[in-house]
């Protein structure tokens, strides 16, 4: 990524509540994931409300991965993006998708977990009802 594509980094006046699910970018990060990021796409297609956008980065996959993404992110209600991270580990390819996010919350969302439809939702409450500057959720086996 060159530094004329890199976005200007969000001023604190516009990372003020209220935010609404628009404000809100998902960024799925995989790698060979083609047989296990079904469940991903489909927890996201049923989010209500939809988040503004999903980045998906694809950080070097061998298998078909960006197929599968590409097809099924059609169901999506949100737009979406898919790009690439070609150098390998979680660090750099987190990196790569805030760098491309248009929204001033980003969240992550591991390619082989799904999230439940409300997500976007309490997500927001957390942040609209408190002084919290991060959220983390809980993971269910």
């Amino acid at each position: 990524m060159s530094e004329a594509s890199v976005p200007a980094l969000r001023g604190p006046e516009e990372l003020s509540p209220p935010f609404s699910p628009k404000d809100v970018s998902v960024i799925v990060i995989a790698q060979n994931e083609a047989q296990r990021i079904g469940r991903c796409l489909r927890s996201l297609s049923a989010m209500s409300p939809p988040p503004g956008e999903v980045v998906f980065v694809d950080n070097g996959s061998s298998d078909d991965t960006v197929r599968v993404i590409r097809a099924a992110a059609g169901t999506l209600a949100a737009p979406y993006a898919v790009v690439s991270e070609p150098v390998p580990g979680i660090p750099y390819a987190r990196t790569a998708g805030v760098r491309y996010s248009h929204r001033s919350i980003v969240a992550f969302l591991d390619a082989d977990c799904a999230a439940p439809p409300n997500w976007i939702e309490q997500l927001l409450h957390g942040f609209n009802n408190t002084d919290a500057s991060a959220i983390a959720g809980r993971v269910v086996e």
